[in-house]
């Protein structure tokens, strides 16, 4: 599975250049929580978040006491003064696999995806769920079957699974391995469906 296949392409962006107020209208309108940054030529410099948002109002506040307006202060704030700069990124030809290690290992929630330096999607938490989601084939129904293997047996357990479906006339939509986050036997989950349905 490669990000290409479930990036958002043609994401919506801002410039660096653009007032912060800019970004709360684009994150608001399309319900989004990261926005990539770009320059003139499209190619990515940052990325600014729904929290990067909240600090800077939280700034915008503190200068609105003094001289400035609420209004006039979030004017004054720019882009560049609050985005992540030089975003850790993906390319599309990367897989889903090393994206989702990259958000786990950075505790990020969106890394923007980038071929030679322009930007040309976003891949987000959301996507990685969904990825998850049609893998272990949970929307097309079926029922789950779990067994506990070891890993010099698996091939086995899976050549008789296969075998079971094939004589009871069962479907295989998934199949996946996991080891319990606490430790323990290697487990496999099987979702089937009758030849029916």
């Amino acid at each position: 599975m490669f990000v290409a296949d479930w990036m958002s392409r043609t994401p919506k962006s801002i410039r660096e250049s653009a007032p912060l107020y800019e970004a709360y209208r684009l994150l608001l309108e399309h319900d989004f929580r990261h926005l990539p940054v770009v320059d003139a030529k499209d190619r990515l410099v940052g990325i600014i978040s729904q929290n990067d948002l909240m600090v800077a109002t939280e700034r915008a506040i503190e200068l609105s006491k003094g001289e400035l307006s609420y209004v006039d202060a979030m004017k004054a704030e720019r882009i560049i003064d609050h985005m992540t700069a030089k975003p850790i990124s993906v390319e599309p030809g990367e897989t889903i696999e090393d994206a989702a290690l990259l958000l786990r290992e950075y505790k990020i929630g969106a890394l923007p995806v980038v071929h030679g330096g322009t930007l040309v999607g976003i891949l987000t938490e959301t996507d990685i769920l969904t990825v998850l989601i049609e893998s272990l084939g949970l929307e097309r129904g079926g029922a789950r079957m779990v067994h506990e293997i070891s890993e010099d047996q698996s091939n086995a357990k899976v050549r008789r699974i296969l075998d079971t479906l094939d004589h009871d006339r069962l479907h295989l939509t998934s199949l996946a391995t996991y080891r319990p986050r606490g430790g323990g036997p290697m487990r496999l989950v099987a979702r089937v469906r009758g030849a029916a349905g």
